[in-house]
């Protein structure tokens, strides 16, 4: 056997592999920037603005930057409570390590925290999307200097390991005394995507929805976008949106009782075929209220709590509750009733629920916020599923 060599054999790693793994994880743009907007969410940022620039660079735009020449650059600030110098060595240059998941897994999250919607580290890998230099310049309460560190992802491609990739360092501040960190992305890759968006805001809407709930804004966390100066009002086309519903349901759950609200419109009730134009003849002479009439002399049980909805564009509102402790028998896979099973309080939550029609030409009459049914439709199949927000 030959002799080893006296010193201690080590793995090392090819940076182009930093660069295959986020290519193969982050499958576009936007994603990219959802993930890099989810350490502002953790980060309990209050405030977050996005800011994308593609025709500018940071110095014609007076913003610090270690890469003031490169053009386009996507800006994204929050308040959050930032990095120390210590986390940012520690933590975010050690590439796919999260100090968020480690505190999952051990369950010691603070009080008062939210659960982290990022957890695998993939933050900065993101970024390599979007540009081809990445900046962060980050504050912590206790601090009354900022850390600026900058990477250039070129570096990636002919460095030997993933030591000889050079790390700049800059003295910077935030322009505030508390606490925030401010991520710069320059020499963008796709700045015609960018201006695409700015006329489509909807599609932003839509993917953002993994992190901006399109019911409501999440409590405590505000976002702010603009694009080459366009202010993309992400709020108001998510209630655009909503309001092509059909149907609206909400449920809270709390004390052991499940509420549960709705409301329909008529159209919702509307046959098709040649049926269709007898109804919209008859429904229009009064919107409705005759109809409304004949459900409630059927004499509809009282749980569903029919009746005129008083919000507008809305035909009738309906209402019903349901206790824990009123659940049902199990069944088993046979079919057979087993023994009730003992009932675990979850805990409280609440919830809304949209229900969309796709149909043909007689939809597309009705449509307000769409150009055409071909529009519409893409954008609440782009929205459809269920999603689970946390805090």
């Amino acid at each position: 056997m030959p002799d080893l060599p006296e010193h201690p054999l080590e793995f090392q790693v090819a940076p182009d592999v930093v660069f295959r793994l986020g290519a193969e994880l982050i499958t576009d743009h936007l994603q990219a920037l959802v993930e890099i907007l989810k350490n502002s969410y953790d980060a309990n940022a209050s405030r977050v603005t996005v800011r994308i620039e593609t025709e500018s660079t940071a110095a014609t735009s007076s913003v610090e930057s270690l890469f003031p020449a490169a053009k386009g650059f996507v800006e994204i600030s929050d308040n959050g409570h930032g990095m120390s110098a210590k986390t940012v060595a520690s933590a975010w240059l050690v590439l796919a390590r999260s100090p968020k998941r480690a505190a999952k897994d051990a369950g010691t999250i603070k009080s008062g925290a939210r659960h982290p919607l990022g957890d695998k580290g993939l933050g900065r890998l993101s970024s390599q999307r979007l540009g081809e230099n990445l900046e962060v310049v980050t504050q912590t309460a206790k601090s009354s200097v900022a850390e600026h560190v900058g990477i250039a992802w070129k570096q990636f491609e002919t460095a030997p390991t993933l030591a000889d990739i050079k790390v700049l360092r800059g003295a910077s501040e935030l322009g505030t005394k508390s606490s925030g960190t401010k991520v710069l992305i320059s020499g963008l890759h796709e700045p015609d995507l960018w201006a695409v968006h700015a006329a489509e805001p909807l599609k932003i809407a839509s993917r953002l929805a993994e992190l901006i709930t399109p019911f409501r804004e999440l409590p405590g966390f505000k976002l702010a976008m603009t694009i080459n100066g366009q202010t993309i009002e992400l709020a108001e086309i998510s209630s655009r949106i909503r309001s092509e519903a059909d149907a609206t349901f909400s449920f809270r759950y709390a004390k052991r009782s499940l509420e549960i609200e709705g409301q329909l419109k008529l159209r919702l009730l509307r046959p098709s075929g040649a049926l269709g134009k007898v109804f919209d003849r008859v429904c229009a002479e009064d919107d409705g209220k005759a109809l409304l009439d004949y459900f409630q002399e059927r004499r509809l049980p009282d749980s569903l709590g029919l009746k005129a909805s008083p919000a507008k564009d809305w035909f009738v509102s309906v209402s019903s509750s349901y206790a824990l402790d009123d659940a049902q028998e199990v069944e088993t896979e046979e079919g057979t009733p087993t023994e009730k099973p003992e009932l675990v309080d979850p805990g409280p939550f609440n919830g809304e629920a949209d229900s969309f029609s796709l149909g043909g030409a007689g939809r597309a009459q009705d449509l307000r916020h769409f150009d055409s049914l071909r529009e519409y439709r893409q954008h609440v199949k782009d929205l459809a599923g269920v999603r689970v927000y946390r805090d």
